[in-house]
């Protein structure tokens, strides 16, 4: 039971019969989802379930589910946490509404660029697999995203690591982003810096 991975809520689907005015009988179909519980004393012997949170039924220690009342995320960072798990999902495409973007991605070549090869903004020719990953470590509540099991303890990144993540991971550590983004900042600095001389030799 505590090794599952159980949804918040159930959906069912309820066929409704019913009469309309001229007395046609019609069947309408609606999908709701049911709260749930799971119990173990009406079991021969009863079962306790001490290592599964009651209120949501995920594994005991771990994040509550996204939706739990118990979850401490805040609002922003439960939408931040849905659209990574849309991101992840290897059976969503993009429509061909979705308007072109022309705005270069600058996460890209740092390594960076979660969306990957759903990313609406423009890559560089590079292939995504010649640029070393530089994602941060997978967090217990995006591995539980992720679809991988609490027994599972494999350090990846927020993407979950190959095949799920394009980038190459042959130099990915836990620490790879933490120095990308040491990496960026300080060339950002040296930029910001070169770019202030230029201007004041220009102004005497």
């Amino acid at each position: 039971m505590a090794a599952f991975s159980w949804p918040y809520k159930l959906r069912t689907k309820l066929t409704i019969k019913y009469r309309d005015e001229s007395g046609k009988q019609s069947i309408k179909e609606t999908n709701v989802w049911l709260r749930y519980a799971a119990k173990g004393e009406h079991a021969n012997p009863p079962v306790e379930y001490p290592d599964m949170w009651e209120c949501c039924h995920q594994p005991r220690g771990q994040p509550h589910h996204l939706y739990c009342p118990s979850n401490s995320l805040t609002r922003d960072e439960r939408r931040a946490v849905k659209r990574t798990s849309r991101e992840i999902n290897v059976g969503q495409q993009s429509t061909s509404r979705d308007p072109p973007n022309t705005r270069t991605c600058h996460k890209y070549e740092r390594g960076r660029c979660e969306e990957q090869d759903r990313c609406r903004m423009k890559h560089s020719e590079t292939p995504i697999e010649k640029i070393q990953c530089n994602l941060p470590v997978a967090n217990p509540l995006q591995r539980h995203q992720l679809g991988m099991s609490p027994a599972d303890h494999s350090v990846v990144c927020s993407r979950g690591g190959p095949p799920r993540c394009k980038y190459a991971h042959d130099q990915w550590t836990p620490d790879s982003h933490k120095k990308a983004l040491e990496k960026e900042q300080k060339e950002m600095k040296n930029k910001s810096t070169t770019e202030t001389n230029t201007r004041n030799t220009t102004s005497e």
